[in-house]
């Protein structure tokens, strides 16, 4: 880890974000609204980095050919409702709970960059939903 990602990942420890929980999403979108990516956090690419929306991108990536998950076998290895799923690819979900973001993420096996992608087409000017 970088000198800068380390005194970064302290300051978000002091505003009470727990970066080793899990807390992936707030800071890449924190380092990203910087425009401080580290470099090293885009240097693993195992596959394709899709674009679009935030719910065409979770489709995209649970169809491509190294997964191609339905939505209640994502739901499933996600940990939430299947119906979590279907509303965000839907659209009625614009801007899922950070927590859901965090295992979809997780759950569909994407790398730093891919993960990076697809957290920074999270709508920012929604309310935050409860799933």
């Amino acid at each position: 880890m970088s000198a800068e990602f380390e005194k970064l990942a302290t300051n978000l420890k002091c505003k009470g974000y727990d970066v080793a929980a899990g807390h992936t999403f707030e800071l890449v979108k924190f380092l990203n609204s910087k425009g401080l990516i580290p470099a090293s956090l885009n240097t693993c690419t195992n596959g394709t980095v899709f674009q679009g929306t935030f719910a065409e991108q979770i489709k995209q990536y649970r169809l491509r050919p190294s997964l191609k998950l339905s939505q209640r076998r994502l739901a499933e290895k996600a940990g939430v409702d299947h119906a979590t799923i279907s509303k965000i690819e839907s659209g009625k979900t614009l801007r899922p709970a950070i927590g859901t973001v965090v295992v979809i993420v997780e759950a569909l096996k994407l790398d730093t960059e891919q993960s990076n992608n697809l957290y920074r087409s999270v709508p920012n000017d929604q309310p935050i939903g409860k799933s």
